[in-house]
């Protein structure tokens, strides 16, 4: 039994830092693009199911609140937080930093895998900013 908790641990940690290498390039590159608050750049990131959700009219108005944090100053490195296979789907799920001309917020990013790149499928994005004063 010792044996198999141990294997499990070790695999995890591999795909862990094989996720991290490959994910980490895509979510710096394209988080940029989803925060520029501009619908016609940022859609061609999404998975088809995510972008059925956008391209509905509260989609598009969540997403435009999504401005009110500014313009992105930076972001910090991906964390690595799950995989889960569900069905003939792999999902990885990042959170990263990201600090704005207004506010911080944190985003937790779910992506699903596309051939040999990522689509993102769920996105929660959390600040202070959006709490109704």
């Amino acid at each position: 039994m010792a044996i198999i908790i141990i294997g499990m641990i070790i695999w995890s940690l591999v795909e862990k830092n094989e996720l991290e290498k490959s994910v980490t390039p895509y979510l710096n590159k394209n988080m940029p693009v989803f925060v520029s608050w501009d619908f016609n750049k940022m859609k061609v990131l999404l998975s088809s199911e995510a972008l059925k959700t956008f391209e509905t009219t509260k989609g598009r108005k969540i997403y435009k609140s999504f401005s009110n944090l500014g313009k992105l100053k930076s972001f910090e490195s991906p964390k690595f937080n799950a995989s889960i296979v569900e069905l003939n789907n792999k999902y990885i799920i990042f959170t990263m930093l990201g600090h704005f001309e207004k506010e911080d917020a944190m985003f937790k990013i779910t992506l699903i895998q596309d051939d040999d790149s990522y689509l993102i499928h769920y996105i929660h994005i959390q600040s202070d900013i959006f709490i109704l004063k």
